[in-house]
Parts: C-alpha cells; structure tokens; sequence
C-alpha cells in the first residue's frame, strides 16, 4: 500500500466521520424539539368547553374539543392524546360509557382519562 492510498483511505475516513457527526447532530437536534402534548377536553356544554380550554391555555398544549362522546371517538382516531378530561354526565354517550369504549381499543388502552362533572350544581355555578 503506497502512501497515496494511505491518505486517501485517511481522508475518506475523515470525511464519513465528519458526515457522522453531521447526521448524529440533526438527530440530536430533532430529539430535543419540544414535544407539544395533545388534550382531549370533552363535555356536551359549549360553556364549560370554553371555560376548561381557558383554563388549559399558556400551558404549551394542544387542547382539542369534543361536544359529544360520539365526537370524541372521531377526534381519537384522527389524533392520539396524552389525556382526556370528560364530563360525566351527557346525553347519549355518558363519560362511564366513553371511557369504557375508549378503553376497549388498543391505541387508547392506557390514555389517562380524568372524569369531570357538575353534579349538583346550578347552573350559575357550572
């Protein structure tokens, strides 16, 4: 081996590393972007959908909202969530029998659901 292929071996060496480098540090710089969680908020009264986003904003959050159970099914298999608020009581598709559908699938199995509700309340107090 001359010293013409030693140096061209050296310098193909150095160019795949510095392409290494390069690669591992898009990478990197892909892994650190923030990731932007997405919140399922569901309740069949526009109000309180207001009132729970609002109180979900600045957070950095996606908040996504649903005005019925059946509509929430839709948004799940449009998107995945990192949690989902639900309100107990609503018409047709109550939160127990959201969460228990939501709960039947594999992709949303292990999605924490946080029940919400107005029971016994007025609705100056909601």
């Amino acid at each position: 081996m001359t010293v013409r292929d030693l140096t061209e071996k050296a310098t193909d060496a150095v160019m795949l590393g510095e392409a290494a480098i390069a690669a591992s540090q898009e990478t990197n710089a892909v892994l650190a972007a923030p990731i932007k969680a997405s919140i399922l908020i569901v309740d069949d009264r526009p109000r309180n959908l207001f009132a729970l986003a609002r109180m979900l904003d600045g957070f950095g959050w996606d908040v996504v909202e649903a005005k019925s159970g059946a509509d929430a099914l839709r948004c799940l298999l449009r998107q995945d969530f990192a949690i989902i608020l639900v309100d107990i009581q609503m018409p047709d598709l109550d939160g127990y029998e959201l969460a228990t559908l939501i709960r039947q699938r594999e992709r949303t199995r292990d999605v924490p659901i946080i029940f919400i509700t107005a029971f016994n309340k007025e609705d100056q107090d909601i």
